[in-house]
């Protein structure tokens, strides 16, 4: 399984796997567990790698223009940054898938 066919999965049923208050830090430590299970059984592609490094610089790039570009840009993590966009859980996720599939057609469009 490819982390993309991971987050189809979790796009159909995101309930089933970050319970009833769809919390964005479940999310994205499921994704760091997916991650380091692929990498520690060397079965990793490049780009999930680095796809939290990749993922988090095309975040800021896409969020600054519209807040805060220096508070962005200090936050370490992805999830952090979606967090401080979005006002609830629900949003954060939404947000979260929103900007992968923009992160996708990036990737797939380079």
């Amino acid at each position: 399984m490819t982390l993309d066919e991971l987050i189809e999965i979790i796009r159909i049923r995101p309930g089933n796997f970050l319970g009833d208050d769809l919390d964005m830090k479940a999310l994205y430590h499921f994704i760091q567990g997916f991650l380091y299970s692929k990498r520690t059984n060397q079965l990793a592609c490049d780009s999930e790698y680095h796809f939290n490094e990749l993922f988090r610089r095309f975040i800021i790039k896409k969020l600054s223009d519209i807040n805060n570009s220096n508070r962005i840009c200090s936050i370490k993590t992805w999830y952090e940054i979606i967090q401080l966009i979005a006002d609830t859980n629900e949003e954060s996720i939404k947000l979260f898938f929103t900007l992968y599939d923009k992160f996708q057609f990036m990737r797939i469009n380079k």
